[in-house]
């Protein structure tokens, strides 16, 4: 969808201190008759008309509407990449912390195939209505007051104790406006308040467990000034296992020439965390069920138990279920252990998330930086919207790091500032899909910020350059024999572009 080709018209001042109704209708005597019904409600929020949308992103960033209200169709503008329907509205919306609730109505909806009527819900909108009928405003009305209820309950639910919440998890780098995350420090919140529940933590590596098991941590009233020890179960030599975890006594076996604590026992009063614990050794499974279901430890050469104040939070990036069925892990050790569990989903499946974590990580490591880096370009959300992230969360926080490490100034991370080939992978696949990738993105500097032809080789110079620099670790020899110039051209090509 082209932002740049939409205008904005109807507004009002601005009033943040009542719920927000944001209407969203390229026809303006159908928005018109819109804001007007919903006016007439008792109780009536602010109310705000857009027609056209050029700054419409903006807007929602100011305002934090409470509902949005937008045709499922959109007239196709010129040079437009919106698709048929014009949905990627909602997509953009979400990718830049939309949080509000969505509204969207279209002509004969219930005619629609069924693929068609699902995808605004599959977007995230939570109502979807037939505008050809005279009953519509009415419908309309109905879902505005039903939305602006349920958040406000919601807002009340949450004000009792969800700012702390929030802000010490962000605090631990757990951040996000997604649903998927909402849900998360709501269980957080939750769990937090009983200390004796075993928690399982589960995700892909670089979403983020170790984090979100330590703020659990710090939620407890009853543990956080205990000790939180973290453990590594594919770390720990199936030798010492046993004796790394529970303990052992001096002389216990050979080579035990002094008393061991054990982790179980450093954590005592405190959280211990059994991260990877899909990596922990078969054998001694059923010794770690006994020490979770009494409570108590006996440590190598110990003639008595001790008995155990910990709370155990067990993480894993592996299908436990999928391991109990090849016998490799404990059908009753898993039933333990997930007593309570929290997902973490990959941060390709909430993408909204990345503009929130992306100005976190700027924040944190501004000081990388010679600029005052303030966020991003829009267009630098976009190409990372595309991006797979195998790495989750931790391949996005080495990104920023990278980039704020090499940019010189500006107030924006820029699509130029991006190494060339993460630009590359935008495009699906290699060849002749990635060639065409990068001429988009060359085209998009043309179109967008007028860049003459001699302005947009020297920005496609500038990237091959920097990628180059970074594959051979700033080896200047290497470097001008591989772009097949002189050293002394190379120094003043990187004398140009980083002065």
């Amino acid at each position: 969808m082209a932002l740049s080709s939409w205008k904005t018209a109807d507004q009002a001042p601005l009033n943040l201190g009542r719920q927000t109704v944001l209407v969203v209708e390229y026809d303006a005597l159908r928005g018109r008759r819109i804001v007007q019904t919903l006016s007439r409600a008792e109780h009536h929020p602010r109310l705000h008309l857009v027609t056209q949308l050029e700054t419409l992103v903006e807007i929602c960033q100011k305002m934090k509407p409470d509902v949005l209200v937008t045709p499922m169709t959109w007239p196709r503008e010129p040079h437009s990449i919106q698709d048929e329907t014009g949905l990627d509205l909602l997509l953009t919306l979400k990718l830049f912390g939309f949080q509000g609730d969505v509204i969207v109505f279209e002509n004969r909806a219930g005619e629609l195939a069924v693929e068609d009527y699902c995808r605004p819900f599959a977007l995230g909108a939570s109502y979807f209505l037939d505008c050809s009928g005279r009953a519509f405003l009415g419908q309309l009305t109905e879902k505005v007051t039903q939305s602006l209820e349920k958040r406000s309950r919601r807002k009340e639910e949450r004000e009792s104790g969800e700012t702390s919440v929030r802000a010490l998890l962000k605090s631990q780098g757990i951040v996000g406006d997604s649903p998927a995350m909402l849900n998360i420090f709501a269980q957080v919140q939750k769990i937090s308040r009983s200390s004796d529940i075993t928690v399982l933590i589960t995700g892909e590596s670089g979403t983020g467990k170790q984090r979100l098991a330590e703020a659990i941590h710090r939620l407890d009233e009853g543990r956080r000034d205990g000790p939180f020890v973290t453990v590594n179960c594919s770390a720990i030599p199936h030798e010492l296992a046993e004796s790394e975890l529970f303990g052992h006594r001096k002389g216990a076996f050979t080579g035990a020439a002094s008393e061991r604590t054990g982790y179980f026992r450093m954590a005592m009063g405190g959280t211990l965390l059994l991260d990877e614990i899909g990596d922990l050794p078969l054998a001694l499974q059923p010794k770690l069920l006994r020490v979770l279901q009494e409570k108590k430890v006996l440590p190598l050469g110990a003639d008595t138990e001790t008995d155990l104040d910990v709370r155990v939070i067990a993480a894993t990036n592996r299908n436990l279920e999928a391991l109990v069925d090849h016998g490799k892990f404990r059908m009753d050790l898993y039933q333990r252990l997930s007593m309570y569990c929290i997902e973490v989903p990959p941060l390709r499946d909430r993408r909204e998330d990345l503009y929130p974590l992306l100005c976190f990580f700027i924040r944190k490591y501004q000081d990388l930086s010679c600029g005052n880096i303030k966020g991003a370009d829009p267009r630098v959300i976009q190409i990372l919207s595309k991006l797979h992230f195998p790495g989750n969360v931790r391949q996005l926080e080495h990104l920023v790091v990278q980039v704020l490490s090499e940019k010189e100034e500006g107030e924006l991370i820029e699509t130029g500032d991006l190494p060339v080939n993460l630009i590359r992978k935008v495009s699906v696949g290699s060849g002749d899909h990635a060639d065409q990738g990068m001429a988009t993105f060359l085209l998009g500097k043309v179109l967008d910020d007028g860049m003459s032809l001699h302005q947009t080789l020297e920005c496609c110079e500038k990237l091959i350059l920097r990628s180059v620099l970074q594959r051979e670790q700033g080896n200047r020899t290497r470097v001008a024999k591989l772009l097949k110039t002189t050293p002394r051209t190379l120094f003043n090509k990187i004398r140009k572009y980083r002065p």
